[in-house]
């Protein structure tokens, strides 16, 4: 028997801190995008630092339309894919060898469309390629010259 009235209630879901996020590719799977012909690879990834979020879980959608594969090919060249250097490959294999992939991304809090918070991933880089000395996960992206 369960008795609700004993079971507590999860948080509030709450968007990640702005940052830099080590992440890591745990289920991609091609779907028909809802918006309109195209497919997509919608990727699940686990965040692995900084560790107190190591549980905690985002997902980006890969459009594999011609004009947003650039997307899709800066996530796997910041994740060193050797896909990259190769020709014809198909959907499903692409999706398929990204799992395991891992790299860091920039999160930024967001909004899903019933205003839920959510994040979303606004950059890549390789694992090779360091933080700012000195900066933490949310660490300040830097600012153009235009407004020192």
């Amino acid at each position: 028997m369960i008795n609700f009235t004993k079971v507590e209630t999860a948080g509030t879901k709450t968007a990640l801190p702005e940052g830099w996020y080590t992440v890591h590719v745990a289920k991609s799977e091609l779907r028909e995008s809802k918006n309109g012909p195209n497919t997509l690879i919608n990727a699940e990834f686990n965040i692995l630092s900084p560790e107190k979020y190591n549980k905690r879980k985002i997902w980006n959608n890969f459009n594999l339309g011609t004009a947003s594969l650039w997307a899709l090919k800066t996530f796997l060249d910041s994740s060193g894919s050797d896909l990259l250097n190769k020709g014809d490959v198909t959907e499903q294999v692409i999706a398929d060898s990204m799992v395991g992939l891992t790299c860091q991304a920039y999160l930024e809090p967001d909004s899903a469309p019933n205003g839920d918070p959510r994040n979303k991933i606004t950059s890549w880089k390789s694992m090779d390629t360091p933080v700012q000395s000195g900066a933490s996960t949310t660490a300040e992206v830097p600012k153009s010259p235009l407004f020192k």
